[in-house]
């Protein structure tokens, strides 16, 4: 199933590291105000792409608290299309948000210095 949210224990590095980076003094208000924000969607992986933007976009134009960033847990880029990512990178633009992607790092993917292989999508 791919999952559209961040647990708890994700958040923490993720606040901890937009602390260091403002230099932020309340860092804890950071955590709270992204676990106040956040909303929770999931999705099977066979469930059509575009029902998933029909859904987001329907969330989004109901004003659902200013919508700035969509994080993709657990996207399988084996399964995925092309075509798919396309369709996100047009939702995002026509939305003006961010969509980040999370994957699993599967066994022996590591590069001959034992560096796992990540592949990155970086659209703007």
């Amino acid at each position: 199933m791919a999952e559209w949210e961040l647990e708890t224990s994700e958040l923490l590095p993720l606040k901890n590291e937009i602390s260091k980076k403002r230099d932020l003094e309340s860092a804890m208000e950071v955590h709270d105000d992204i676990i106040k924000n956040r909303i929770i969607m999931n999705f099977n992986h066979n469930y059509p792409i575009n029902r998933i933007m029909d859904s987001l976009t329907a969330m989004i134009d109901s004003g659902q608290n200013g919508t700035d960033l969509i994080i993709i847990d657990g996207y399988d880029f084996n399964r995925g299309a092309i075509k798919d990512i396309e369709i996100i990178k047009a939702f995002a633009e026509e939305k003006e948000v961010e969509v980040w992607f999370s994957d699993t790092l599967y066994p022996n993917s590591e590069d001959e210095d034992g560096v796992p292989t990540i592949e990155a999508i970086i659209f703007k």
